[in-house]
């Protein structure tokens, strides 16, 4: 819930390559911060069975799971950070997204994880 800057949160795009490539794992990587991003890139998003979102904050947490609302494949999981763990934004946003979507399952994680599951 701390303003930050695109330079706080950048990590070198080179170091998240190696891991998903040593992992032998199929995975786009788009720049930038979230809801920005994604609005550039839209078309190239497929269906989601997993989405792993460490956002920090409140506005980007709504946006995320917007987005990824729409594009979560049947009994898909969104894991989420920084849960009941003092970013208040971040818990505000997945009650407000368990109001607006009923049918989703939300399961709190240790430490500090959540997770939201869309039924089939």
């Amino acid at each position: 819930d701390v303003a930050r800057s695109a330079g706080q949160l950048r990590g070198r795009r080179a170091d998240v390559e190696a891991l998903f490539r040593t992992r032998n794992r199929k995975a786009a990587i788009v720049e930038g911060f979230f809801a920005e991003s994604m609005r550039t890139h839209q078309q190239e998003t497929g269906p989601i069975a997993f989405a792993h979102v460490d956002v920090d904050g409140y506005q980007a947490t709504p946006d995320t799971l917007a987005y990824l609302a729409t594009r979560m494949v049947p009994r898909s999981l969104i894991v989420l950070d920084d849960v009941r763990r003092g970013a208040q934004g971040v818990d505000r946003a997945i009650a407000e997204f368990l109001v607006a979507h009923p049918a989703w399952t939300f399961l709190p994680l240790f430490p500090g994880q959540g997770v939201l599951i869309r039924p089939a």
